[in-house]
């Protein structure tokens, strides 16, 4: 009796094991079935695609590569969308210049994603839509060059005595008092109602003892990776 019930044990186990390879063999086919068709499919419907600029460019502006009408058609999307965005960081000079229709435009997170990748830079994949991004510099005699090979919209902050504030609207210029903290305050006092999504305050060098190159930095951000975040 004790033989016949291992063997009737082995005998089982046998089974089971055998219907579960049958079973695997079973999906395998229904699966590579599936996969045919699908393939079979693709090429009765092909996918018109447009390969008019760097296909990552069009995930930037929000516009689909894929599409099922015209291929010319789809070209003219993609050129005015591409031409809508300025391709210089534009500066802005007063601090009334928030509330205009070029800022909310020049200053998206999409107009950000494309001057970075026209410069060669690759965007964080949170870079798109509406909302808006600015920079805000603290000056006072440093070289700004720099701002013009960065992609945010910028604003700068000028103090009393440096050379430039006689030339700069006044709601621009500070007192030479703070360091760099009196102009970012002031500026976030004076537009606290209309603050930009997104705002990077920065010295007016490029790079600095305890901050790496703001080019590559700002131009690769990730502006939802925090709620603040300093750059240094």
């Amino acid at each position: 009796k004790l033989r016949e019930t291992k063997y009737i044990r082995s005998l089982r186990c046998s089974m089971v094991l055998w219907g579960l390879l049958l079973l695997g063999v079973l999906n395998g086919a229904a699966a590579l079935s599936h996969t045919v068709s699908s393939s079979s499919s693709k090429v009765l419907s092909p996918v018109v695609v447009n390969d008019s600029h760097d296909s990552s460019l069009a995930s930037f502006s929000m516009l689909s590569k894929k599409s099922n009408g015209p291929k010319n058609a789809s070209n003219t999307n993609d050129e005015s969308e591409k031409s809508s965005c300025s391709a210089t960081a534009p500066r802005f000079y007063s601090q009334k210049a928030l509330s205009s229709a070029k800022f909310t435009l020049q200053c998206s997170r999409e107009c950000v994603a494309y001057r970075s990748k026209i410069k060669n830079f690759t965007p964080s994949k949170t870079m798109k839509g509406s909302k808006t991004m600015m920079l805000v510099v603290a000056h006072w005699k440093e070289n700004l060059e720099w701002l013009s090979k960065q992609p945010l919209c910028y604003m700068v902050m000028e103090k009393v005595g440096n050379g430039y504030d006689a030339d700069s609207d006044p709601s621009l210029v500070v007192l030479n008092k703070g360091n760099e903290a009196s102009s970012y305050l002031t500026f976030i006092v004076d537009n606290y109602k209309k603050l930009p999504d997104n705002v990077a305050f920065v010295h007016g060098d490029q790079v600095s003892e305890h901050a790496v190159d703001l080019v590559p930095m700002l131009s690769t951000i990730n502006p939802d990776s925090y709620g603040y975040a300093s750059l240094n």
